[in-house]
């Protein structure tokens, strides 16, 4: 037992009647008295009182509602910690892990922008960014790292300096450039610990990302977006599981060069939560990503998702 205590105020608790009621979901009521006093206000715990049994000790401490440790409220990422606060160990040991990370993110359109801020925001340390396309008014529904004042810029010029002006803790390196081949995507992410596939041209292009990416032993993921139909993942880690080609074939259709994607802000925020919410699962040690091995579909007209095991091949509606 450590010999300081706190409460951890990110964990749910309530008074109910002669009760504290602990936890938000599957609720464990225990009988309110005064050595608890500490846990309904937010104090240094005392947990040799006499009052509190050696199993409610090994409850509180198992389940997190007191640790040897406290997050400052002033703390850029406090209420990241908190969520940290349900996993095991410290959770500033896990905000550091992310600090020391190096993320690639290819494409800064309507996925990239929104992952590249998510992860600045939650304090990756440094961003790779590479892109060709310039800002177009079309991009600003939904690029939200882009305003009018950007039209004509480079995506990934404009990207860096809002990214710094969301986190100017973090370095984002910013790369104005076509990448279509295996060995110009290795230099690009040679040192990273995570690359993103946010780009969709050429037709190929996830593939090729793969082959570059378990090269370098990169794990990597990515979304896609077809008419009105939202597709995230699968999260890939050839050094633990099988590459892309391994999990997908393939497309042997030729798309038309004619076509346009139809983008729904409120889908492209939905597979970019996803996106980013693994990263940063897996580059904070959280378990297993969310979508490993495994695609997750969102149908915009309908608001259902699904899931696909790529390994399984069974298809779950939902």
């Amino acid at each position: 037992m450590h010999p300081h205590m706190f409460v951890n105020p990110y964990r749910f608790r309530a008074r109910l009647g002669e009760h504290l009621l602990l936890g938000a979901v599957n609720s464990v009521q225990v009988r309110y008295r005064p050595a608890l006093e500490a846990l309904e206000q937010g104090e240094e715990v005392v947990l040799t009182h006499p009052e509190i049994s050696e199993e409610e000790r090994r409850f509180l401490e198992q389940e997190r509602y007191i640790v040897p440790y406290r997050i400052e409220k002033g703390n850029r990422y406090a209420r990241q910690l908190g969520f940290f606060s349900f996993w095991p160990d410290d959770p500033h040991q896990r905000q550091k892990r992310l600090e020391a990370a190096r993320v690639a993110i290819l494409g800064v359109g309507t996925l990239g922008t929104q992952v590249a801020y998510l992860l600045a925001a939650a304090g990756v340390g440094q961003l790779v960014l590479s892109d060709k396309d310039v800002v177009e008014p079309s991009n600003l529904s939904r690029q939200l790292l882009f305003g009018q004042q950007d039209i004509g810029k480079a995506k990934v010029v404009a990207a860096q300096d809002r990214l710094l002006s969301v986190n100017p803790t973090i370095t984002v390196e910013a790369y104005h450039e076509s990448i279509e081949s295996v060995d110009q995507i290795e230099e690009r992410i040679a040192g990273c610990d995570l690359v993103v596939r946010a780009v969709d041209t050429p037709q190929e292009i996830a593939f090729v990302i793969d082959e570059a990416a378990a090269r370098q032993g990169i794990p990597h993921i990515g979304a896609g977006l077809l008419e009105t139909w939202t597709m995230v993942g699968p999260f890939i880690d050839t050094c633990t599981g099988p590459s892309l080609g391994e999990l997908i074939t393939p497309p042997k259709f030729v798309r038309s060069p004619f076509r346009e994607i139809p983008v729904f802000g409120p889908t492209a925020f939905w597979a970019a939560s996803y996106v980013a919410g693994d990263a940063l699962r897996y580059l904070a040690e959280l378990g297993q990503p969310w979508t490993a091995n495994r695609l997750l579909y969102l149908d915009g007209r309908t608001g259902r998702m699904f899931a696909r095991d790529l390994r399984a091949g069974a298809a779950i509606g939902g």
